[in-house]
């Protein structure tokens, strides 16, 4: 069944909310930050633009989560992706370097660093970097199983 741009921006903006979530309830300030967020103005005037900056707009990740208790920042970017794989198309390119990747799937919640990314070359379902496992992150396991089972109960049934 083939689904239109509308249907996987809801898959994804599912994600996303579920990821938040999951950080405010963790005791993280959560900031919006991606494009379609804090510049959804600028899309259609971007469409062909081939240059650095707006390069580096379009991979903005979705947020910027703050640790309340150190102040530490860093930049989150969340992706669905049914079998819990994900890599970058053009890492080279892409400008965040400090950025986590959050991958969500129908049954799992994986997280790996943009420099794991780069020497892994791929996150799989097999990878073992679930979230609660990460050590940048303060979460506790408890709270990340309640997050994956609603990620189960919203992709349900999900193509």
């Amino acid at each position: 069944m083939e689904h239109n741009f509308q249907y996987q921006k809801i898959k994804g903006n599912i994600a996303e909310t579920i990821i938040k979530g999951l950080f405010i309830d963790s005791g993280y300030n959560v900031f919006d930050y991606g494009m379609e967020k804090i510049l959804p103005s600028i899309l259609e005037k971007m469409k062909g633009l081939g240059d650095a900056i707006a390069s580096e707009i379009r991979n903005m990740p979705d947020f910027v989560v703050q640790h309340a208790a150190t102040g530490r920042l860093d930049y989150v970017e969340v992706k669905y992706r049914k079998d819990g794989c994900f890599k970058l198309a053009k890492p080279e390119v892409f400008p965040y370097k400090n950025a986590w990747f959050i991958i969500v799937s129908k049954t799992d919640i994986q997280c790996i660093s943009y420099a794991d990314l780069l020497v892994e070359k791929e996150l799989t379902s097999q990878s073992n970097r679930t979230l609660e496992n990460c050590a940048n992150f303060d979460l506790k396991p408890e709270m990340v199983t309640k997050y994956r089972q609603y990620c189960k109960n919203f992709y349900k049934g999900v193509f």
